[in-house]
């Protein structure tokens, strides 16, 4: 099974298609693919599927409009399959559209997927069950300025220092079954990630 969230329009067969109850009955869906009216930002969410059902997740420009995201991560964990993917694309914290939205709650940057991994999440402790490990970044940069091969190095200082660099972010994440343990002592448990660097004209993913 595939979940598709906050699909609006973009209404996929094959997928199981997942948007806000008030939506569902708005949406053209001619080919009368599977389409679920669901409230992602509810604080109890109880998504209408079973455990390990689910072996890929889309979330295109969904999670930024999400205020109450730990339930959101800990429940897709929970009907994700062991080794599954939440596949996610957002708007870059530090581009102007992160936050020229007024539905947005919130802004993402590189580091933000490592706080849904428990050996990383575990020094604060809000009850969260989920365990997503990133297996890939990608950042969509708004031009061509940092050489073949890319200088990483420079690409973080201006994501770190300046604005508008980058637009928007794309994360693989895995789903880790059974959920790890935490560090001793409260380590601050930060992995190595791949981070790739994307342009507007490359059609590839972070895969």
């Amino acid at each position: 099974m595939r979940l598709n969230l906050g699909c609006g329009n973009d209404i996929r067969e094959g997928w199981v298609n997942v948007d806000h109850p008030g939506a569902v009955s708005l949406l053209p869906n001619p080919g009368n693919h599977e389409l679920i009216g669901c409230d992602l930002d509810a604080p109890s969410l109880r998504l209408p599927l079973d455990n390990n059902t689910v072996t890929e997740i889309l979330a295109q420009q969904v999670l930024e409009h999400i205020r109450n995201l730990l339930p959101l991560l800990q429940e897709l964990h929970r009907v994700t399959v062991p080794g599954g993917e939440l596949k996610v694309s957002v708007p870059y914290g530090g581009a102007d559209g992160a936050w020229a939205d007024p539905t947005h709650v919130r802004a993402f940057f590189i580091d933000s997927w490592i706080y849904f991994r428990q050996p990383t999440y575990c020094f604060s402790n809000y009850g969260y069950k989920g365990d997503w490990e990133p297996r890939g970044i990608g950042i969509v940069m708004n031009q061509k300025e940092y050489g073949d091969p890319v200088d990483m190095g420079k690409v973080r200082r201006d994501l770190m220092f300046q604005r508008n660099k980058a637009s928007e972010m794309r994360c693989v994440l895995e789903a880790i079954k059974p959920i790890r343990l935490p560090v001793p002592g409260h380590k601050f448990d930060k992995p190595e990630c791949p981070v790739r660097i994307l342009f507007r004209d490359d059609t590839e993913d972070t895969k």
